[in-house]
């Protein structure tokens, strides 16, 4: 008998990994910004700085996609550190350069934001552009976060794996059990059990057991 294929195939991005960027790289930066305002221009509204750290958070969610889909799946999963390695060190230096376009000189440019939001991201530009745009510490901890939360799904996957191949392998069982008590293997057996009682085989009453277990079963 056939049994129904596991299926493996899951979307791009499930709805709890987006629900974490969303989190930790929008909504928490924003929300940070009500104790680190005082840190920008004192005439920056309140509104305005959690404007600026969301619009930021949307960009650090596509870099850091690319870190959680690409790298840590490709290197780190396959355990070929030293390529991971390289990678990382690569990811960093392209994460600096495009944090620093996207996250100050873009948002500069978006003349549709209130004038303190471009006003803002056109200091931190300025003020960037001889050092990192973000500091090594606050990078690496998001690295951290990304990578634990990839673990985490990817232990996820291979338990719901397990179950599904636990599940295949009880439906198999189930399959060659059902096999085993068809009406053609049943008669064959009484057929046998008959024979031995013209016999007189001592054989027969264990046979009749053994039939009256698996029936039992």
């Amino acid at each position: 008998m056939n049994t129904p294929p596991i299926h493996t195939t899951k979307p791009w991005l499930s709805w709890q990994e987006a629900l974490f960027f969303l989190i930790y790289f929008a909504v928490m930066p924003s929300l940070s910004a009500l104790q680190y305002a005082s840190d920008f221009n004192e005439r920056d509204s309140l509104l305005v700085t959690i404007i600026y750290f969301g619009i930021a958070g949307l960009h650090n969610i596509i870099a850091y996609l690319f870190y959680y889909k690409f790298i840590v799946p490709r290197f780190l999963f396959t355990r070929q550190y030293g390529w991971f390695i390289v990678a990382l060190i690569f990811f960093l230096i392209a994460f600096d350069f495009y944090i620093r376009f996207a996250n100050d000189w873009l948002i500069s440019k978006m003349s549709f934001l209130p004038e303190e939001v471009t006003r803002m991201a056109a200091n931190a530009f300025r003020r960037q552009r001889s050092g990192p745009r973000q500091s090594i510490s606050l990078t690496l901890m998001h690295l951290l976060a990304v990578t634990a939360i990839a673990y985490f799904v990817r232990m996820r996957q291979k338990d719901h794996e397990i179950q599904q191949l636990r599940e295949q392998q009880l439906q198999l069982e189930l399959d060659v059990l059902k096999a085993q008590v068809q009406p053609h293997f049943f008669f064959n057996t009484l057929n046998n059990i008959y024979s031995l009682a013209l016999q007189q085989s001592v054989q027969t009453a264990p046979v009749v057991q053994r039939l009256a277990s698996m029936m039992r079963y």
